[in-house]
């Protein structure tokens, strides 16, 4: 699915947030083959490490954030401390879309693709996550 028709549906969905956690990575405390409960977007913050959704692996460095699929597994990897925000949501198509974002829902569900990137705002990010937890 390209991107405009991906943001697209990002703009129709209703989210809910389900839950908000903070874990810390490091050498005794790697987060490892956690199987998310929901799709979920990670944050993470303070060091350097390895994210790794399933077969895929993101390197980090201070800043980074990665989207996961409900039913994925996650491992976060550091020599450091690394701390992640892992946001838990629930997205859904209302029955007031049109049809062909339904259609699109159907073949291919872009809340189950893993992607991620660094972001623009990072301490924005970040001070919003600090709050809402």
């Amino acid at each position: 699915m390209d991107v405009l028709k991906l943001i697209q549906i990002w703009n129709q969905v209703i989210m809910s947030v389900l839950d908000v956690r903070l874990k810390q990575a490091g050498t005794e405390n790697d987060l490892n083959q956690y199987r998310l409960p929901a799709s979920a977007f990670l944050f993470a913050f303070q060091g350097q490490g390895e994210l790794w959704v399933d077969d895929e692996v993101w390197l980090c460095d201070r800043f980074h954030v990665l989207h996961a699929g409900k039913g994925s597994l996650v491992t976060v990897r550091s020599r450091e401390a690394l701390n992640v925000y892992i946001v838990l949501y629930k997205a859904s198509l209302p029955a007031s879309a049109s049809r062909e974002f339904h259609m699109m829902m159907e073949e291919s569900d872009p809340f189950l693709e893993s992607w991620g990137f660094p972001p623009g705002e990072p301490l924005a990010m970040l001070e919003l996550l600090q709050t809402i937890r």
